[in-house]
This record gives C-alpha cells, sequence and structure tokens, in this order.
C-alpha cells in the first residue's frame, strides 16, 4: 500500500487531532541561543550523543521516543529523507563521515524533519486511492483545495487589518 491511506477522510481523521505546535516546539530549528540549548538537551540528554555523532538508526529509534508520536503516524520514512537532505546539505568532512549525523547537522536535520513531515502528511490526505502515487483527478482536488486555503488565508490577511 505504500504510504497512502485508503482514502482521504482516513488520513484527515488520522491528522485531525494532531497537535502540530506540540511537534514544532521539540524540533527546535531557529538560529538562536533559546533554540541551540533546547538542541543541546536533545542531542545531549534525549539522544545520548554527548557531543559525539550519531547513527541514523540510534537517531530515528531515539528521537521516536522523544517525540511521542501516535502509533499510526509514519516516523521513519521522513525521518530517512531529513537524514540524507542533512547530509547532503552539511558535507561531513570528520572521520564518520556520512554515516552518521554530527551536531554542526543536528538544526538542519530538525530543519528537513518537520518539512517532510508536513509534506509526507500531505501527501497521505492526497492520496485517496492509498497506492502511494497522486493520480490526475487526485491532484485536481489538491489544487482546488490550495486554492480554497489561498483564498481562505487571503480573507483572514485582510480581517486581520
Amino acid at each position: 500500500m505504500g504510504c497512502g491511506s485508503s482514502n482521504a477522510t482516513d488520513a484527515d481523521k488520522k491528522y485531525e487531532n494532531f497537535d502540530w505546535n506540540a511537534l514544532y516546539e521539540k524540533l527546535p530549528t531557529v538560529k538562536d541561543d533559546e533554540h541551540k540549548k533546547k538542541r543541546l538537551d536533545i542531542w545531549n540528554n534525549q539522544l545520548g550523543c554527548k557531543g559525539k555523532s550519531i547513527s541514523f538508526e540510534d537517531l530515528s529509534a531515539k528521537l521516536g521516543d522523544y517525540l511521542q508520536l501516535p502509533a499510526d503516524v509514519v516516523q521513519k520514512d521522513p525521518m530517512k529523507k531529513a537524514y540524507d537532505a542533512a547530509k547532503t546539505r552539511a558535507k561531513s568532512k570528520s572521520s564518520v563521515g556520512d554515516d552518521y549525523v554530527e551536531w554542526m547537522e543536528f538544526r538542519i536535520f530538525l530543519v528537513y524533519l518537520r518539512q517532510y513531515f508536513e509534506y509526507w502528511v500531505m501527501f497521505e490526505r492526497l492520496d485517496q486511492s492509498g497506492d502511494a502515487q497522486i493520480n490526475l483527478e487526485e491532484f485536481k482536488k489538491a489544487v482546488d483545495m490550495l486554492k480554497k486555503n489561498s483564498e481562505d488565508n487571503e480573507t483572514e490577511k485582510w480581517k486581520r487589518k
């Protein structure tokens, strides 16, 4: 079945009560002292790195435990995509190389992780057939949904002024 759900309403229900703000709080990505301190805490205490590097297997397991996402939320695939993207973006010059995430790559990993979680959820919601592909009909519905959300956001923007 891949990453798609049986229909969009299943994915909508699955993420209906998902607390995105709580997830974002656990993924400190901003380049400031407060977020750096939070990242250090995660790195040292939650992941147990203590200045070292961490393998993808350990990172995904320990970070999964830390994030405490519901069991039906796919974690491994977005984490792997974020890991690969971070390794590509922040080329390491150390001896551990591409097999481990190092401290200098951790913030960008968290940035990518947040993005890939969002992409994954969006894809699950669009893939109504559950075939891990977006067909033309699903794509047209997505365009309509984006137009509606865009119009709603424009209305909200004007209301706030």
